[in-house]
């Protein structure tokens, strides 16, 4: 689900940026949620976005089903800034429930606002804007549908956005029981599934781009491709865009924008998507990142820091189906003190449970972090996937890192690493591990960890 055009994001109020209705649920389903969104600030000072994920039930209560994630976004440094938050929930009644991600903005101060795109039409490159005094809201939440093309033109504009930003998005997986013994009949499984990650190491300069592709999967009519993919920049000089493009057939399906600068200097960004086949075809994806300066401001793409993970859902052929989806959270802060040391790596989250071989996990996990003293120090989260064999567990999967600094000035950092692993022939068991580590030359460098800002979502898939 997309929306078009602009939200003004009003201080201290949460406001539902995307949402979408799962029709006549039945007790027992699964709903499987990722939301993205993308804001911008509007003046030279800081504000900081918070979002989260929230389910109506059909009797009306509301339920948070996700962790919060918030992050600071300013002129001065990367003025783009995307969060992305993963939600679960098993349905305990019958009928509607409303899956929305919802979002607020904080500041302290009065701000001058510039209204961009203020009705359709407008071309935010036009000088001649409204501008207006607000002291309610310095940031606004950016999202368009995916444009229509036809013949390589774009045939759906409604103002400059609807070609240049497909910022946002929800996504919901509708998982259904069936009884045993039934026949699933045409209900869909994972047939298929792939991981790339080992990317050469790339530079881009002014507005080049770099393309990583997935293979082609062979789609019936009505199978459901889902993509997730990672990125890392590493700032070189100047100031340009690092924009993490999704692409299908040439189209873009989404987009993750943040500028690239020295305070920064090195962070991650992710793409999330999914495809419905129409026809049998054979579906591709395309990972992009590009730069959109037309100076020489530069930033590197360092090796093995891409990734592209993708999930072929369908009836045919001899489908894993979802045997478990488990929900972690976590009930107390967590500190990470350096204590004179150059680095230290945490445990956030963690999960274990029996399996079989072959079994297919996915993982998707949020880790918060915020300073508590010290000046700068380089963050991260990955997954780990240890194996049991009947006799010991050993590491089988790691994630790659998602990257981003904390430093005085962007004292929040919000982390989304996440995982698709096949278990090997001899598994018998398995545990995920959701990881913070931190490193700085400051010895008096710490962070916490609020325990409403942490998550794991484990997914199994199996016959």
């Amino acid at each position: 689900s997309q929306q078009r055009g602009f939200f003004d994001l009003h201080t201290g109020m949460y406001e539902t940026i995307y949402k979408v209705t799962v029709n006549n649920a039945a007790p027992g389903e699964i709903l499987r949620i990722a939301g993205r969104i993308e804001a911008s600030e509007k003046n030279c000072a800081y504000s900081k976005l918070w979002t989260y994920v929230q389910v109506t039930r059909p009797d009306g209560v509301k339920l948070r089903v996700s962790p919060y994630a918030w992050q600071w976004v300013s002129r001065k440094n990367n003025h783009h800034m995307p969060l992305y938050v993963y939600g679960s929930h098993t349905a305990s009644q019958s009928g509607d429930y409303e899956i929305a991600v919802l979002a607020r903005a904080t500041n302290t101060e009065p701000i001058f606002l510039r209204k961009y795109c203020s009705m359709p039409g407008v071309d935010p490159r036009n000088q001649a804007l409204q501008d207006q005094n607000v002291a309610q809201s310095n940031m606004w939440v950016e999202f368009v549908p995916k444009p229509v093309v036809s013949n390589g033109v774009i045939v759906n504009i409604d103002d400059y956005y609807s070609f240049c930003c497909d910022y946002g998005s929800i996504i919901v997986e509708r998982f259904s029981p069936f009884a045993a013994g039934q026949s699933p009949g045409d209900l869909r499984g994972v047939v298929d599934f792939e991981r790339r990650f080992k990317f050469p190491q790339a530079t881009i300069v002014g507005a080049a781009e770099v393309r990583d592709a997935t293979k082609g999967f062979l789609a019936a009519a009505s199978d459901i491709l889902r993509f997730q993919g990672l990125a890392t920049a590493q700032y070189e000089n100047g100031n340009n865009i690092f924009a993490l493009e999704l692409e299908v057939d040439s189209n873009r399906i989404a987009v993750s924008t943040e500028n690239v600068v020295n305070d920064l200097y090195r962070f991650s960004l992710q793409n999330d998507g999914v495809v419905e086949a129409t026809q049998n075809e054979t579906i591709a994806f395309e990972q992009v990142v590009t730069g959109i300066e037309t100076d020489q401001d530069a930033y590197t793409l360092p090796a093995n820091q891409r990734e592209m993970a993708t999930l072929h859902f369908s009836s045919l052929g001899a489908p894993k189906y979802l045997k478990s989806s488990d929900y972690v959270t976590v009930s107390n802060d967590l500190y990470l003190d350096l204590a004179g040391e150059n680095s230290k790596t945490i445990t956030v989250a963690q999960f274990e449970s029996a399996a079989n071989p072959s079994d297919i996990i996915r993982v998707q996990s949020q880790a918060q972090i915020d300073l508590l003293q010290g000046a700068v120090g380089a963050c991260s989260a990955r997954i780990e996937i240890w194996e049991y064999d009947g006799v010991e567990y050993v590491v089988r999967y790691l994630s790659l890192l998602d990257q981003r600094y904390v430093r005085t000035d962007h004292s929040s950092a919000s982390y989304s690493p996440f995982a698709l692993h096949r278990l090997s022939g001899s598994a018998q068991g398995y545990r995920v591990i959701l990881q913070a580590r931190c490193a700085s030359s400051d010895p008096n460098f710490e962070v916490f960890l609020k325990d409403y800002g942490q998550g794991l979502i484990v997914d199994q898939f199996g016959n």
